[in-house]
């Protein structure tokens, strides 16, 4: 495909895709190698808000003036592609006109012949969802830390296997290297004697009836502290209403039990 005067895009021939490149937000460009000829689409143009008079069309404009700076690094090795390399993607920051910088979706691809290599690129405004994914992002990161300075944890059981899996926060908790795999069994015995018994029903409860708890048990981690802990349980269940999966939020609560004992 080859931008041709006008704006104009053939492929095959005379078949225009103007009208399809436009629909769906699109900018075009072309680079010849050799010459440093630039060509931009309209949509490119309107994509980044500018009229084609505003801005000159060169690549050094696009690079030095347009292109974020942390961002030219890796738009500039997307477009030291050999020859017969597939079209590569990569993110990048634009300035637009009116709404400062945002983020496009650039792919590139090299074309052409040694005599006359040239370099075909797009590119699709996807700041919104750019966005959405960066906020994601810090949301889960609050959430780890969140979890972390709580000091909370969990454990799942998964009835068919009898298998248990726990969470990273869980083995900071047990004070135990993560790469080492528990029971059911050996995770009760972390617990106070006097208290496993206790733990034991309850797990048993929650995988035959499906019977949720919560409770308050002492606890002793793998470096020998003791320390106390507040223990939720609930099931998942099938279509059947059978328990599959056990799942138990627990909390270091040492601080807090041990400051209700001083009150009292």
């Amino acid at each position: 495909m080859s931008i041709t005067e006008g704006d104009k895009f053939s492929y095959d021939g005379d078949f225009h895709v103007t009208d399809l490149i436009n629909a769906i937000n699109t900018g075009i460009w072309e680079y010849n190698i050799i010459t440093k000829d630039v060509k931009w689409s309209s949509g490119f143009y309107s994509i980044l808000g500018y009229d084609s008079g505003d801005i000159p069309n060169t690549y050094d404009f696009f690079f030095e003036n347009l292109l974020y700076y942390e961002d030219k690094p890796i738009f500039q090795r997307s477009l030291n592609r050999h020859l017969h390399d597939p079209a590569e993607t990569v993110l990048i920051r634009l300035l637009t006109k009116r709404k400062g910088y945002r983020w496009f979706e650039s792919t590139v691809k090299k074309w052409g012949d040694k005599a006359e290599p040239k370099i075909t690129g797009s590119i699709v405004d996807v700041h919104d969802f750019k966005l959405l994914e960066l906020q994601a992002n810090r949301n889960d990161f609050l959430f780890k830390e969140t979890i972390k300075v709580a000091k909370i944890g969990g454990w799942e059981i998964d009835v068919k296997s009898r298998t248990i899996t726990l969470s990273r926060e869980a083995y900071d908790i047990f004070e135990l290297q993560d790469k080492i795999k528990l029971t059911i069994e050996e995770t009760i015995s972390f617990f106070e004697p006097q208290y496993r018994e206790a733990m034991s029903a309850a797990i048993n409860n929650i995988i035959q009836y499906s019977q949720p708890f919560d409770l308050e048990f002492l606890f002793r981690t793998a470096r020998n502290n003791q320390i106390w802990l507040r223990e939720r349980g609930i099931a998942v269940i099938d279509e059947f209403g059978q328990c599959i999966t056990a799942r138990c939020i627990f909390q270091n609560i040492d601080y807090i039990k041990k400051k209700e004992m001083d009150v009292q």
